[in-house]
């Protein structure tokens, strides 16, 4: 009898445990999958289930977005776990070499991200969901796996995103849902949630570490350093359901056994959807290939990263109809199957934890596959702001770095020259090598080109970050002796001197911020020649300042590099010029691309720190674009009347950057040396023909990287005197007889990545950068973003050159 009523009361705890968490509807207040939950409700449920379980949970905030919105992980698992979970993460650190000590726990962490992308909205209310069933349910399965495993639930990475979709839906939601695609509840208006507040796509965003966002969410991620990363997505509705493994090409750091165990998962996965009768299919379409993808940078970091993609996105709102759907795609339906999912993953990780820890453990300690070894990159006075940027980001990534001791000769494949030989190694240039924990990681940024078993990918080919960065670098196959490499080089202080000329080269978009801050509040003169004086020596675009008050810029000083000299205006002989701070408008607007326009409104707010006038292309007036001294239009599909009024802005002297299709504004004109070489040649349209798959990689530029002359006598090369452009759209321009052809591509001009052969074979003597002089204006053609998804500096270095000094 005593047993008897033990077993009662325990089976009463453990059912009034359950009944105090209220599920996510009743705390909500209508039922889960009937609308959007707002980012601060999902909050306050996390909370409640904290204090409701305030021995399995840890609710960890790592910061807040751009708008103000909390970045929050809910971590759970039993009591023993959670009060030992600082050990528990100190243990894996060591698992990755990282730290030193003795492994004492060995307890597997299994992260689950949701709605990376906003408007693939069921990923929070299926965050909800599981939080509700991992702590109410008394299952015994689920109570051993909250034993043997930490789970960690990331419910939003991005709360602007996700919050503007919700807002949108819901302004337009009324009494009845509409399930037809032509209801404009179906429809998202300009910029969509997709993106983040500065219209940044975050999926592409995990190596870069551009984006607040992930910055503040790697630094904890690093903390735990899952075994398991799984990213919950959403696809456009008319598929079914996208889990692992991955399409091909994947890429050659991805080892053995996390291939083996996207096999061992989706077996289980299948299991789940053949049960329920559900439609499902996996190694199609979404490769792993591209780095900086969520689920591609944790593998490099070690994890098994999944991609699970459900039918749905923006576009299915609460409920969709369509001739493409066999019966009606319902935010309920999309919930269920991405909350199974999640289950199976937990599951799985219990089922197979021994494995996970030791395979883990290997990833770390064994050498990475590879051509290249070590990775030089040559030290420079001019590019000092831009090796720091790239040193900055690989200690972000946990990457070691040494020095050389002294001066000696290396073969190896050089970067600018897109050749191997035998090259000089000078003492105190900065030296990578991939025998080290992140050693795969180190050699996924920086090896020259990454190995592909198929030409079909779903993004970038190419991303080399010295191509990038526009830096002097090598890559070395053949061992180099440790004597002959030191940890840390002595740093030499500027001393302080009488010298009152201000000396900052025009080399970095580092020193270029600085400069554009002072030119407002004194004259800068630039070099239009390069100059020797003594033994100085200056590059045409260098900034100078005569006479300042060093106490006043001392500050601004620290982020760029510069020298104070003992030289006047007069041993310059007439070859300066003073800086004009411009005026400059960017179009915004559903005219626009939401991501090219990103990451130009992201280059003026935090790389230059440059107020710019945004205009939505809805209001576009001549009156209202005339008050700028450049208008900068990215890619998009714009209006005649758009068209107009940038017609009538550059007839009145005003100077227009244009990207990508937004070239047409101007090559449509008539009046344009453009639209005459246009009409004696053949240009390849920068969006897509309806040719699809693979009979379409022969014309597509899958994200490669192409070298481009830049023309030596235009101010467009100042700074830069080797330029590498990602390509990934299908337009050459064709050189023009009255303007500059800026940057020329020659027939050799593929250096890294997947071009197709059709492709390739008109690229020769065509334009990558053209400028020209349109009655008493100026029109600069991009055919491709110089700021793209903001990590290729030296795209916006070259940008920087078109807006502050003449093209000629």
């Amino acid at each position: 009898m005593r047993s008897l009523s033990l077993l009662f009361v325990l089976f009463f705890f453990n059912f009034s445990s359950f009944a105090q968490l209220s599920s996510p509807s009743r705390f909500l207040g209508y039922e889960l999958g009937s609308n959007f939950t707002y980012h601060h409700q999902m909050i306050d449920y996390i909370e409640e289930a904290h204090r409701v379980f305030p021995k399995n949970t840890l609710i960890h905030e790592y910061g807040k977005t751009t708008e103000g919105r909390r970045l929050t992980l809910m971590v759970i698992s039993s009591e023993s776990n959670i009060n030992n979970l600082e050990k528990i993460k100190s243990d894996n650190l060591v698992r990755t070499k990282l730290t030193s000590g003795k492994i004492n726990t060995n307890i597997p962490i299994v992260w689950l991200g949701y709605n990376v992308h906003g408007n693939e909205a069921s990923g929070t209310e299926v965050a909800l969901k599981v939080i509700h069933h991992l702590l109410s349910s008394d299952e015994i399965k689920l109570k051993k796996a909250l034993e043997n495993l930490v789970i960690v639930i990331d419910p939003c990475l991005n709360p602007d995103g996700r919050d503007r979709y919700v807002n949108d839906y819901r302004m337009k939601k009324g009494r009845f849902i509409n399930s037809s695609l032509s209801h404009w509840t179906h429809k998202e208006k300009w910029p969509s949630g997709r993106y983040n507040h500065y219209l940044f796509d975050l999926n592409r965003d995990w190596a870069w570490q551009t984006q607040k966002e992930s910055q503040l969410r790697y630094e904890v991620y690093k903390e735990y350093m899952p075994h398991i990363y799984v990213d919950f997505h959403e696809m456009m509705p008319q598929y079914s359901y996208f889990f692992g493994p991955p399409a091909e090409p994947v890429h050659q750091s991805i080892t053995a056994w996390q291939r083996k165990y996207q096999k061992i998962a989706s077996d289980n996965y299948e299991t789940l959807f053949n049960e329920n009768q559900w439609d499902y299919f996996t190694e199609e379409i979404f490769d792993l290939l591209y780095p900086s993808y969520g689920d591609s940078w944790t593998s490099f970091n070690g994890a098994v990263g999944f991609t699970f993609e459900q039918g749905g996105h923006g576009v299915a709102g609460l409920e969709l109809k369509s001739s493409n759907l066999d019966q009606p795609l319902t935010l309920k339906n999309r919930i269920e199957k991405h909350f199974e999912t999640s289950l199976v993953t937990i599951y799985s990780a219990d089922e197979n934890k021994k494995d996970l820890l030791n395979q883990f453990q290997n990833f770390f300690e064994d050498q990475p596959k590879g051509e290249y070894q070590y990775f030089i990159i040559k030290k420079s006075f001019r590019k000092e702001k831009d090796i720091d940027r790239l040193l900055d980001l690989m200690d972000r990534h946990q990457i070691k770095h040494q020095y050389t001791a002294e001066d000696f000769h290396v073969n190896g494949y050089h970067y600018p020259t897109n050749k191997s030989g035998k090259y000089k190694v000078d003492k105190g240039d900065i030296i990578f090598n991939i025998d080290q924990p992140k050693g795969r990681a180190l050699q996924v940024l920086l090896e020259p080109f990454a190995e592909r078993t198929d030409s079909l990918t779903y993004d970038l080919t190419a991303w080399a970050l010295p191509y990038a960065y526009g830096l002097d670098a090598i890559a070395v196959k053949n061992k180099i002796n440790h004597h002959l490499l030191v940890d840390e080089v002595e740093e030499k202080e500027i001393e302080p001197t009488s010298n009152s000329t201000l000396f900052i080269p025009w080399s970095s978009v580092d020193n270029i911020k600085v400069v554009t801050q002072l030119m407002s509040e004194q004259s800068v003169y630039y070099l239009e020649r390069d100059t020797t004086i003594g033994k100085e020596e200056f590059k045409r675009g260098d900034a100078l300042i005569f006479q300042t008050n060093k106490n006043l810029i001392k500050e601004r000083l620290k982020s760029c590099n510069y020298k104070w000299l003992s030289i006047t205006e007069a041993d310059f002989n007439n070859s300066l010029s003073v800086f004009k701070k411009p005026k400059i408008s960017i179009l915004g607007g559903d005219e626009t691309s939401a991501l090219d326009f990103g990451a130009l409104w992201y280059y003026f707010d935090e790389i230059l720190h440059l107020p710019v006038n945004i205009i939505d292309t809805q209001n576009l007036t001549t009156s209202k674009v005339l008050k700028s001294d450049i208008l900068i239009i990215s890619d998009g599909i714009y209006s005649p009347s758009t068209k107009k009024v940038v017609d009538n802005f550059v007839k009145s002297g005003g100077k227009v950057i244009l990207f990508e299709n937004a070239i047409k504004i101007m090559s449509e004109n008539a009046l344009t040396s453009l639209y005459e070489s246009l009409h004696k040649s053949v240009i390849q349209e920068t969006r897509s023909s309806r040719v699809s798959g693979r009979k379409a990689t022969v014309t597509r530029a899958a994200g490669c990287v192409l070298q481009v002359s830049i023309d030596s006598s235009s101010h467009i090369s100042n700074g830069i005197p080797v330029y590498f452009s990602l390509k990934q759209n299908k337009t050459f321009l064709p050189l023009i007889d009255q303007g500059k052809n800026l940057g020329v591509l020659q027939k050799d001009a593929l250096v890294s990545g997947f071009m197709g052969s059709d492709l390739q074979s008109k690229m020769p003597n065509t334009s990558m950068i053209t400028a020209e002089q349109v009655k008493s204006g100026t029109v600069i053609y991009f055919v491709e973003s110089p700021v793209f998804r903001g990590f290729w500096w030296s795209g916006m270095h070259l940008l920087s050159n078109a807006i502050f000094f003449p093209y000629n």
